[in-house]
């Protein structure tokens, strides 16, 4: 087709000058194409113009002929002979036009691009590619004209066009390492629906099926809401999991007695489990040895029956890297125990409502060697300093290994009784007014301040500017922060200009959260950017005499830096 829109570009060439008419747009087919198709199709309301310029220009058509072999000489294209100029209709035409009916069409394209041909290994020919363009187009053609309201007949054209795309399309002919890769690509896309992606991928043909089924990956993820759909997955799918791990994911907490039962028999086989539950329930599951575990989630909700049972007891797990537990209420140190902690990494605690930061100590002792990422946050904190549950500085550990931290609401109180010289990036939320005093304490403790680079801080109750400044005077290795309710204050701001004769404040920061006190206070736009502009630093770029590095904005809800 390319070949033969050339030769139509360079046959238009030589018409576009005649009687002012540019008939740049209009293309010579072969006589064997255009046997199928009306011209009122193709080109419209342009037709009627068209055989005006044909009836005064060139009523033979012998001109546009000899154009042709022209220029398939000047261009080397391949001519053929029996081409026919739509608005030369005298010329003698070895395939008359005539017009097709959409079932026609349809049954055409049905003849040579249909389910069998797609699900067969055998690529279809260079005829049939040929062929399958041409009826696309005509189907193309049609649907152009089709009335809106028509929904079946556009429907049965569009399920065919499919056909007609999938058997030519070029994913078909890709290596079986690449095809298994973009396989891998679209299941993590939709992580609950893995399963049901890779059989619809293994449905489209027979090659596709024999990857799909042969790269494992596809199908080790399961989510059930039924027991059936367990013993469904069990059959269907589970063999072709091979020797790979398996994710689990239930959301359905009155199946999960039942459910639990049938996971068993395959415990060396879990990866990541995620499940919901009522917390009386869990008591009653069967201990389990899962030798591979690395993540579990828990969403445990309901008051417990007793303040003495374990969340997490029903799994014995020695690999398990990741908990993350979401409670109703969290009301003892023993509803966190879990049988082997030594190898946790990443610990998330969200609560309902507020609890006393001391209930997750024990835990936190657990596995203060190798814990990287600590989140303990509250959902519906209270009003006010009731549930804010303060504490003081007792004998304190070290989390040795502890590089990211976030506390929310009275799991701000963790800071008087922990040291974590790695911490990097440290979030604060909700907090309560005693805050200030256990964040000096914390980053006092084994010099905390030093690894800190990234801070976040929103909704205090101590809004005194000054009752945080002796712990920013701290923070001097801190490249980028988040504290609205410091930098909409002009006093802070006013502090933060860098001047000769006074110590400035963070000298490290590259970066500041300036995008919403921007927009919502105007007043302050003055000492912003004189702020900005005193912070700026001398720097070397290749041409440059003389450039400076500015403050960078930190967007919102990002620590993506957009320089100002």
């Amino acid at each position: 087709m390319e070949v033969i829109k050339g030769l139509g570009d360079a046959l238009a060439a030589y018409a576009s000058d005649v009687d002012g008419q540019d008939l740049s747009g209009y293309y010579v087919y072969p006589s064997y194409v255009l046997a199928d198709v009306r011209m009122e199709d193709i080109y419209g309301e342009n037709m009627k113009k068209m055989r005006e310029v044909r009836e005064r220009v060139d009523p033979n058509g012998l001109m546009a002929l000899a154009g042709g072999f022209k220029a398939a000489r000047r261009f080397r294209l391949p001519f053929v002979g029996d081409i026919q100029r739509f608005y030369c209709p005298r010329m003698s035409l070895r395939h008359p036009i005539r017009r097709l009916s959409l079932e026609e069409r349809l049954d055409r394209s049905a003849s040579v691009a249909n389910l069998a041909m797609l699900r067969s290994h055998c690529e279809p020919s260079h005829i049939q590619i040929q062929t399958i363009k041409w009826l696309t187009f005509l189907l193309e053609a049609y649907l152009r004209i089709l009335p809106p309201d028509d929904i079946p007949t556009r429907t049965r054209i569009l399920h065919q066009l499919d056909i007609n795309r999938s058997v030519l399309a070029p994913i078909r002919r890709l290596p079986v390492e690449l095809l298994s890769y973009i396989f891998s690509l679209i299941v993590k896309g939709s992580p609950l629906r893995t399963v049901n992606i890779s059989a619809t991928l293994a449905r489209i043909c027979t090659s596709w099926r024999e990857v799909a089924r042969g790269h494992a990956s596809l199908w080790t993820t399961v989510v059930v809401d039924t027991p059936n759909g367990f013993d469904e997955y069990r059959e269907l799918f589970l063999p072709l999991t091979k020797d790979m791990l398996l994710d689990l994911r239930c959301d359905n907490r009155e199946i999960l007695g039942e459910l639990w039962d049938r996971m068993a028999p395959y415990a060396s086989r879990w990866r990541r489990i995620t499940l919901e539950a009522r917390l009386s329930m869990l008591s009653d599951l069967q201990v389990v040895y899962m030798e591979r575990l690395e993540r579990l989630v828990v969403f445990a909700y309901d008051a417990p029956v007793s303040t003495e049972l374990s969340v997490l007891d029903f799994v014995v797990a020695p690999r398990l890297r990741h908990i993350a537990l979401t409670l109703d209420e969290l009301q003892s140190e023993r509803q966190l125990h879990v049988p082997v902690a030594r190898k946790l990494t990443s610990l998330v605690i969200e609560a309902m409502s507020p609890f006393p930061i001391t209930h997750t100590l024990p835990l936190l002792h657990a596995c203060a060697d190798t814990l990287q990422s600590l989140t303990i946050k509250v959902r519906h904190p209270l009003e006010g300093s009731e549930g804010s549950y303060p504490t003081s500085t007792s004998d304190t550990f070290v989390m040795k290994a502890l590089t990211f931290l976030s506390l929310i609401d009275p799991a701000c109180a963790l800071l008087n009784h922990i040291s974590a010289p790695l911490v990097r990036e440290l979030i604060l939320g909700n907090v309560p007014a005693y805050g200030t005093q256990s964040l000096l304490g914390y980053l006092t403790r084994s010099r905390a301040s030093r690894s800190l680079r990234i801070l976040r801080i929103y909704s205090v109750e101590e809004r005194d500017i000054y009752a945080w400044i002796p712990c920013l005077q701290l923070m001097d290795s801190l490249i980028a922060m988040h504290f609205d309710d410091l930098l909409s204050n002009r006093e802070f701001l006013n502090i933060m200009v860098r001047r000769a004769d006074k110590p400035v404040l963070l000298p490290s920061l590259k970066a500041l959260a300036l995008d919403r006190v921007d927009e919502e206070h105007g007043e302050l736009q003055g000492i912003i950017d004189e702020m900005c502009v005193s912070r700026a630093k001398p720097t070397r770029f290749p041409g440059c005499e003389e450039a400076y590095e500015l403050l960078g904005w930190i967007r919102e809800d990002e620590f993506g830096i957009r320089w100002r």
